[in-house]
């Protein structure tokens, strides 16, 4: 017996129903209400399956909008307020405040240098970091070219310095996306200009970048650097340019990051780098003076995007006759966070 048309009306609104409760689909209205006609935004958290991407404006959130992509759908994003929006950009800091160069390998609740009233900011809202650290400036005291005499020592001749900067927060990426999001760094410092004993030099923010040399750089694991510096043999020589000619044949093409540095995928490859640029160094006769390695525990990560520098020093031959040197190092970190995007409704 046939149907009625009223017969086929019924199962076609059952069978939408059905089809409604399966997929999970739901209506909102624009007062956040469960919904019905007009002034409706629809919620599909299962819209995109058949591989289609979601349209950001059209009142559906789908699996691959989310509150920071697309907040017209979505809704806006809880805010961040434990670090710079990346949205406005990393700017890097007018005065950065100072932090402790040994508490930086504690977790972060341990600190009693640089907390701010009322503690840091908790960073519940904050998605993961993502960072930028330079060499801003280097200080000496002597710097083992004093001239002994009788009467007395006299100052030595002023000198110039580079540095060798290695970083890596442990993650591993395939080879091909080395050059992008590889997560080991080396960089070589610019050469300072000639400094007099007891005097400092400060850097260019685009020449000592040696973490997040390409953009603030996503970090989530502690991070390792270990910090090679060198006099150069001639101060204000061509040495500078040998070794980072050294560094750049050893690290391949690919592997650009920066003016004067490199992102890896494998830390095999990095570490050949770096000997290269030691080797090089060596070569020109430029005084390899030490090797500093920090681990900065990851609890501080999100903080560091707020604009810190720290600093540690290293010096030597303090006895008579023994060319004392010794030279401070400060490290600048800046960078910014994207609010955690919400739950799927």
């Amino acid at each position: 017996m046939p149907r009625s048309a009223h017969s086929w009306k019924i199962l076609v609104s059952s069978f939408a129903m059905v089809l409604g409760c399966t997929a999970g689909a739901t209506t909102e209205t624009a007062a956040g209400g469960a919904g019905g006609a007009g002034g409706e935004r629809v919620m599909l958290p299962d819209a995109g399956e058949d591989g289609s991407p979601g349209v950001c404006g059209d009142n559906a959130c789908s699996k691959d909008e989310t509150c920071v992509t697309c907040p017209t759908d979505c809704g806006q994003c809880p805010k961040c307020d434990a670090a710079p929006s990346c949205s406005k950009g990393a700017a890097l800091p007018a005065q950065p405040k100072p932090l402790s160069f040994d508490e930086l390998s504690w977790p972060r609740d341990a600190a009693d240098a640089g907390v701010p009233d009322g503690g840091f900011p908790s960073g519940t809202d904050c998605s993961a970091a993502q960072l930028r650290l330079r060499i801003s400036r280097l200080e000496v005291g002597h710097q083992a070219k004093q001239v002994w005499l009788p009467t007395g020592t006299l100052d030595g001749s002023p000198q110039s310095y580079y540095c060798v900067v290695q970083a890596s927060d442990g993650a591993i990426v395939p080879a091909s996306e080395a050059g992008i999001s590889g997560t080991v760094e080396v960089a070589l410092t610019k050469a300072t200009a000639s400094i007099p004993d007891h005097g400092g030099a400060d850097f260019a923010p685009t020449d000592s970048i040696f973490w997040g040399q390409s953009g603030p750089r996503l970090t989530q694991n502690n991070l390792t650097v270990t910090y090679s510096c060198f006099q150069q043999k001639d101060p204000g020589s061509d040495s500078w340019s040998k070794v980072l000619s050294a560094a750049g044949d050893a690290a391949g093409s690919l592997a650009g990051a920066g003016p004067y540095g490199w992102a890896f995928g494998l830390g095999d490859v990095a570490l050949q780098t770096v000997s290269a640029a030691i080797a090089a160094s060596q070569q020109q006769g430029d005084w390899h003076m030490f090797d500093v390695t920090q681990t900065i525990d990851q609890s501080w990560l999100l903080e560091l995007t707020n604009g810190h520098v720290w600093s540690f020093t290293q010096g030597g031959g303090e006895a008579a006759f023994k060319y004392p040197w010794s030279v401070r190092v400060y490290v600048e970190s800046w960078g910014c966070a994207d609010p955690k995007p919400a739950p799927p409704p």
